[in-house]
Order: C-alpha cells, then sequence, then structure tokens
C-alpha cells in the first residue's frame, strides 16, 4: 500500500482493518455463491409417505418450491444433506407420476401421459385412475407445482363440462347426500342455475 492511497492523517490500522473487511466480505459472498451453485447441479433425495425414495435432478427440484425450502431450512441449521426429503402426503405411484410430467416438454406430450395414466376420460375413469387423479391434484397443491395443479384442474374441468349433476356423479362416483325432496327445494332455490 502507498502512501497515495492513505489519506493524510487517516490512521493506517483503519485503513488496513476496512480492505481485510472487505476482503472478507467478498470471500463470504464468493463462498455463499459457490454454495448456491452446489444447490443447482447436485441431485436431491426424497423420500416419499409409503417410504419409496427418488432422486431428483436440479431442474426438476425447481419445479417444486416445497422441497426447496427443506433445502434451505436444511442449509440454514447446517445439517447433512445425505439424509432424503421427506415428502409425507405424496405417494410413490403419484410421484413416479408427477416426474414424467415434468420430464415431458410438451404440451402433446403432458397430455399424452394423463391419457397413459388413465385420467383422460372418453367412457368413464376406472376408480384407480381417478383416485390417483385426485391424489395427484392434491400433490402438486402440496409441492406447490401451479403447473402440473393447473393442468390437472383443467382436465377435471374439462371432464365436467357440460354435463348433468347426475352425470359428474355417475362420472366421479359420487353417491347423492340429497333425498329427492331436499334436490327440489335446492332446484326451486336455484332456478337460474338450471335454465
Amino acid at each position: 500500500m502507498t502512501n497515495a492511497s492513505i489519506p493524510a492523517g487517516a490512521d493506517v490500522h483503519m485503513v488496513c482493518n476496512t480492505t481485510q473487511a472487505n476482503q472478507t466480505n467478498q470471500a463470504n459472498q464468493a463462498n455463499q455463491a459457490n454454495q448456491e451453485m452446489d444447490k443447482k447441479t447436485t441431485h436431491v433425495r426424497i423420500q416419499t409417505s409409503d417410504g419409496q425414495q427418488f432422486v431428483l435432478s436440479p431442474d426438476i427440484v425447481d419445479k417444486f418450491p416445497v422441497v426447496q425450502i427443506f433445502l434451505d431450512e436444511r442449509d440454514e441449521r447446517d445439517e447433512g444433506d445425505n439424509d432424503p426429503i421427506p415428502l409425507f402426503n405424496v405417494k410413490a405411484d403419484v410421484m413416479a407420476s408427477i416426474i414424467a410430467y415434468f420430464t415431458r416438454t410438451s404440451p402433446e406430450g403432458k397430455r399424452e401421459l394423463f391419457g397413459e395414466l388413465g385420467w383422460i376420460d372418453t367412457q368413464g375413469m376406472s376408480s384407480s385412475a381417478q383416485a390417483t387423479l385426485f391424489d395427484a391434484i392434491l400433490a402438486a397443491n402440496y409441492l406447490n407445482a401451479k403447473d402440473l395443479l393447473n393442468d390437472l384442474c383443467q382436465l377435471v374441468a374439462d371432464m365436467i363440462k357440460g354435463k348433468t349433476p347426475e352425470e359428474i356423479r355417475r362420472q366421479f362416483h359420487i353417491k347423492n347426500d340429497f333425498t329427492p325432496e331436499e334436490e327440489e327445494e335446492i332446484r326451486r332455490e336455484n332456478q337460474w342455475a338450471f335454465d
């Protein structure tokens, strides 16, 4: 350090301490940036409610904000990253379907996957496919996977569009809780909805 860089009358120790603090701050920022980069390039293990583990690539992890929250909390607690992240509200078969959804890039590919899973209803959906579809909607909501949640809700909306309440009950195996008298009263009170 030359005298020209130190203002006249300045305390040399103060200038050195400030320079050291700046260097330390820059080193901490670089270290934090490296840790963020490591998080983006490492695979993450998750464990579903039924104990099955999956290894997610960084691009899939980015689709699940709730997994990112777990990772951030684990980093704050300075815990090791060997333990899988528990996803208590997601079953293995549903997680496999969700991962398959995010590996398909085109809307047509995603729609094709829904057909493969039996979720596109043409003549009636099986009870098991229906249960898996609704589990997938709950899982997408839990994972905060907005694109998937929107697509699944749109799929259900398309299924009920233009159908009567009776047709919807049959399609989704919903028991009618109303007596004929109660149903007639509801129809009278809400006549506008049936016109």
